[in-house]
């Protein structure tokens, strides 16, 4: 979720749409809300329903790839590019069939491809005085939503406080907590609110995020020093002096 940072700042098509990677993949018949597995349908149906309760958001789902070229000899110089497929709405019906080069920030949670073992390769094979360049593809599926950036955010954070508090910090930082994170994370909210001073759907996600910061539990780290410091400062924003105190070790 960090990525908001740079996603926020993206040049239009792409500035207010974001996509996230799905736990499993699913081929275009499968592509439905109905036929998702596990956490993919709870999270698509919490999407779901902030799209219908704040409207000006679209769900969608797809396939997407990435593909790379290189040769055996220089696998640093390597020729990216990212698509997205088969595009279909929540009853798995297409909308659109062109394949759309997109770029990475607009993928929330990106994945590690360089440790990541392909689901194609091509090429390789040795051709008289030299190698043929390998072909690389790693297939993943996506759901997508597209609307304004304050909507987005606010049914983004909607959906983890909905599924639990634990799991609101592994879904917005990626699984652990970094002060990096929590310093983009806070400063991306803060800015929202500066833009809609009179959001109280953002500012009640910040102190929800605050709050789960201070709820971690670090121990004696200057992680925690760093991580705390950076909920004290967003409570100044805030003018929140209880979420101050706290923040301090202060009850």
């Amino acid at each position: 979720m960090y990525q908001l940072i740079r996603w926020d700042s993206l040049a239009q098509p792409f500035g207010s749409a974001v996509a996230y990677i799905l736990d499993h993949q699913y081929t275009t018949r499968d592509l439905s809300l109905a036929y998702l597995k596990g956490q993919d349908y709870h999270r698509a149906q919490c999407v779901a329903q902030s799209c219908a309760a704040h409207g000006g958001l679209y769900l969608l789902f797809g396939n997407m790839e990435m593909s790379w070229t290189y040769d055996v000899d220089d696998e640093d110089d390597k020729i990216k590019s990212l698509g997205l497929f088969t595009r279909v709405n929540l009853d798995g019906i297409q909308i659109n069939k062109d394949v759309l080069v997109i770029p990475e920030e607009m993928v929330l949670n990106g994945t590690d491809y360089e440790h990541r073992h392909p689901d194609i390769e091509k090429g390789g094979e040795y051709m008289g005085n030299e190698h043929a360049e390998i072909e690389q593809f790693f297939k993943d599926s996506v759901s997508i939503f597209d609307g304004e950036v304050r909507t987005v955010l606010i049914c983004l954070f909607k959906i983890m406080l909905i599924i639990s508090h634990k799991h609101l910090m592994m879904f917005i930082l990626d699984g652990y907590i970094s002060p990096y994170r929590v310093e983009s994370l806070l400063e991306l909210l803060e800015y929202q609110i500066s833009r809609n001073v009179n959001s109280i759907s953002l500012r009640n996600l910040l102190v929800c995020l605050c709050q789960n910061v201070l709820d971690e539990g670090f121990g004696g780290s200057e992680t925690k020093d760093l991580c705390l410091g950076r909920v004290a400062l967003a409570a100044v924003f805030l003018r929140d002096a209880h979420l101050f105190k706290k923040s301090c070790g202060s009850n």
